[in-house]
This record gives C-alpha cells, sequence and structure tokens, in this order.
C-alpha cells in the first residue's frame, strides 16, 4: 500500500512474526477500503501519533 501511494517500502516482517494475526486482519480490512488497522500498525512502527 505505501509504494501505491508513492512512499517508500516498509519493513513489515518482525511485526509480522509477532503479531501475525492481527497483520492479516488490517491486510483484510484493507481490502474493504478499512484501512484504519493498518495505519496503527503504521503508526506503532515508527512511534507516530
Amino acid at each position: 500500500m505505501a509504494n501505491r501511494a508513492g512512499y517508500p517500502s516498509l519493513d513489515l516482517n518482525e511485526f509480522r512474526k509477532e503479531n501475525y494475526e492481527d497483520y492479516i486482519k488490517a491486510l483484510n480490512l484493507g481490502d474493504d477500503k478499512d484501512y484504519y488497522a493498518m495505519i496503527e500498525i503504521i503508526r506503532a512502527l515508527f512511534s507516530v501519533s
């Protein structure tokens, strides 16, 4: 999604290993144009508020 939006690739490998169910849920929600869960993952990775 980041690449499609013109941003560099994100390394989600560590998050995915530790939070697989949350990651899959965020991907599935994104398919329905609900990006809130993925936004929260990215915020957590970058400690952005």
